[in-house]
């Protein structure tokens, strides 16, 4: 059971207008801390952790410095799966395919929304970077937690201080002067051509007498001649990206299925600075209950244990840069309510709003109230659950690990017991009674090659021999290899490596196809889970980003316009698991290719262009040709194009065969 709330005069003071809401924050929170299956999951977590990166662990079974070898069977699962399932993410360019409403052709502005949202996905985002670290947490733990955001990063940085640049701004200051002089210097230069002279030098002089002193382009001090310096705030990076919530940080209930209707609950540890500055610049902070106090809660500069991830646990990471406030960060639904009203039968409306609370673990004192809708247009988490595995009525995915455990174990279990058989039955021990006179020799006795043990009497002495041999027992670790590979769907051929037996080329292709129809299927709901993360990137985009957004399409700067982000849309991701063997993309291509060069209903150049791509290519240009492209596309949009195109060809090869002297040649060909 949590332990019963309690709160400090200051805290029930600070959160009156609040209490029913952080009341219950707190309470789910203590009621998934204790929550059994929690526990269990954090568990399994670190034994995968400790499968995965093969953790020896000390033993007294059978013997004290026993074998206590972890076989790489996970380590092989995660590092052969991962390739799959991130190419089944991100494996084809572009990523997200945007596909229209009631499968309509894609327009332009589409076109140009696509190809600007990869664009930010590939270099801003870091798309492929995230993806390989999110799969790879994902089959180590089963569940994983990405949170995105828009970020705008400055910083404030020293420069030197340019003459040139300096130049313009003088030019801009003394513009307007310059023109009234240039005015009155044309309205007397007919009557006093000298003055108008005058009126334009005494300007000139004003510009030079305003230039500073510089070396080498640099400004520099009249008096030392050091060169002078400016700070200015410039934008160190402004754009979406994506990061990992550790997996002890998220509290949620057991039995989550629908994941919008979740509440959450996130550990943060912000820095008391952190909390000043954000309640500067970000909405929905409580003023009034932010103070020096806050400082009193501040931890060491080790992480404790309920603070560390489960992979810093495993590694003994706790040293961390500096002091800061533990907070919950709650993701809620909540019915308002004055304090005191105790009993939800006198409420009189029932209308429950999303919001986001963050409260201070240790002072309970609630920091900021914000509906969610602030944070996100569409009113939906910024926070995202992705599982492997998943079943109804679970809130947990489940890792690789948890998947082959048994065979992990008892493979290992296997492994080890033939190593100890072998050190038994391979290096030399013996017996011996009391009369060899051996039992002197009190701090034992260590057998060396050419080096000999004085005995007074070598009839004690016996040295056991054995009649097992630790070949048998290894023999058992095939079966459970043929389970292992059964369950995860890795042979020889998943693996790069050729197979035992001689195949043709088709019963390879067969084999491989067979393990990707798993591997796809497998992949379905991470695919789905994936697609809800880039599509919160793509409206945090459209919620932050600047107005006046522009991006480079076809050499020239086109608007990112917000009428064209708000159309209804549907995301697609290319990518296939079956994407990773880039010689199957490429064989299908070539088959596609050939099975199709006779048909006159497909587009050839779209054809070609696929083709060009799998052989690695991405600059289409530089093969297919633009004339033959523009033609064809010309065909495709313009209703009865084809039946010109192919009049004028005929027309061509009649004027051809006048000329060669074979009239009836072009009709011949033509029928």
């Amino acid at each position: 059971m949590p332990k019963e709330l309690t709160f400090t005069p200051l805290a029930e003071e600070a959160n009156k207008g609040y209490k029913h809401l952080v009341e219950y924050c707190l309470e789910l929170a203590g009621n998934i801390e204790d929550s059994a299956y929690r526990k269990k999951t954090i568990e399994e977590i670190k034994e995968s952790i400790e499968a995965y990166d093969q953790v020896e662990k000390p033993t007294t079974d059978p013997w004290e410095g026993a074998s206590a070898i972890q076989l790489p069977l996970t380590t092989i699962s995660c590092d052969n799966l991962e390739p799959r399932i991130v190419s089944g993410l991100i494996g084809k360019k572009p990523y997200v395919a945007f596909e229209m409403e009631n499968n309509q052709q894609k327009d332009e502005p589409t076109e140009i929304l696509e190809s600007w949202f990869n664009e930010e996905l590939q270099d801003v985002v870091g798309i492929e970077t995230f993806a390989g670290s999110l799969v790879n947490q994902l089959l180590k733990e089963g569940t994983v937690y990405p949170i995105p955001e828009y970020s705008l990063q400055e910083e404030t940085v020293r420069d030197y201080v340019f003459f040139d640049e300096v130049m313009a701004e003088i030019q801009k200051q003394v513009g307007p002067k310059v023109q009234e002089a240039q005015q009155a210097a044309q309205m007397v230069a007919q009557i006093d051509p000298q003055q108008a002279q005058m009126i334009m030098a005494g300007v000139q002089q004003e510009i030079e007498a305003m230039k500073p002193p510089q070396i080498g382009g640099v400004v520099v001090d009249p008096q030392t001649g050091d060169p002078q310096t400016k700070d200015t705030k410039t934008v160190l990076f402004e754009g979406g990206k994506a990061e990992l919530i550790p997996f002890t940080d998220i509290l949620i209930p057991d039995n989550i299925d629908d994941w919008e209707s979740a509440p959450i609950i996130r550990r943060i540890r912000p820095t008391y600075a952190e909390i000043l500055r954000d309640a500067e610049n970000k909405k929905g902070f409580i003023r009034k209950n932010i103070g020096p106090w806050l400082c009193d809660q501040e931890g060491s500069y080790e992480l404790s244990q309920d603070e560390q991830s489960p992979i810093q646990s495993v590694d003994g990471v706790k040293v961390q840069s500096k002091k800061t406030i533990p907070c919950f960060e709650c993701y809620v639904s909540y019915i308002q309510r004055k304090d005191d009203i105790e009993d939800e039968k006198e409420l009189k409306s029932y209308d429950e709003q999303r919001v986001v609370v963050q409260i201070a673990e240790e002072s309970k004192i609630v920091l900021r109230v914000i509906p969610l809708v602030e944070l996100n247009f569409k009113n939906e988490h910024l926070i995202k659950r992705i599982r492997l595995f998943p079943r109804n009525g679970k809130s947990y995915g489940t890792s690789i690990y948890q998947k082959i455990k048994s065979i992990q174990k008892g493979a290992s279990n296997t492994f080890n017991t033939a190593i100890n058989v072998a050190e038994v039955t391979m290096i030399p021990w013996f017996l011996f009674t009391e009369s060899t006179g051996l039992g002197k020799y009190r701090d034992g006795i260590k057998l060396s090659a050419g080096k000999g043990i004085p005995v007074d009497d070598i009839n004690g002495l016996y040295f056991p021999k054995f009649s097992i041999n630790p070949d048998q027992i290894l023999k058992w670790i095939d079966l459970w290899v043929s389970f292992w590979e059964r369950l995860i769907s890795i042979g020889d051929l998943q693996v790069g490596r050729s197979g035992s037996k001689d195949t043709t080329a088709t019963e390879t292709m067969a084999v491989i196809q067979e393990g990707n129809i798993k591997h796809n299927y497998q992949s379905v709901s991470i695919r789905a889970d994936f697609l809800c993360l880039v599509r919160t990137i793509y409206d945090l985009y459209y919620q932050h980003m600047p107005l006046d957004k522009t991006f480079l399409w076809n050499g020239k700067k086109v608007p990112v316009s917000r009428s064209v982000m708000r159309r209804k849309l549907n995301f697609r991701l290319t990518g296939s698991t079956d994407s990773s063997n880039k010689l199957i993309e490429r064989k299908e291509k070539e088959t596609f290719y050939a099975l199709t060069q006779n048909d006159l209903s497909i587009n050839p150049v779209k054809k070609a262009e696929e083709l060009v791509k799998a052989y690695g290519h991405t600059d289409t240009t530089e093969w297919v040709s633009p004339n033959i492209k523009g033609m064809v596309e010309m065909i495709m949009k313009t209703p009865g194009a084809e039946q010109l195109v192919m009049k004028a060809i005929q027309e061509a090869k009649q004027i051809a065969a006048q000329v060669t002297g074979n009239p009836g040649q072009p009709q011949q060909g033509a029928a």
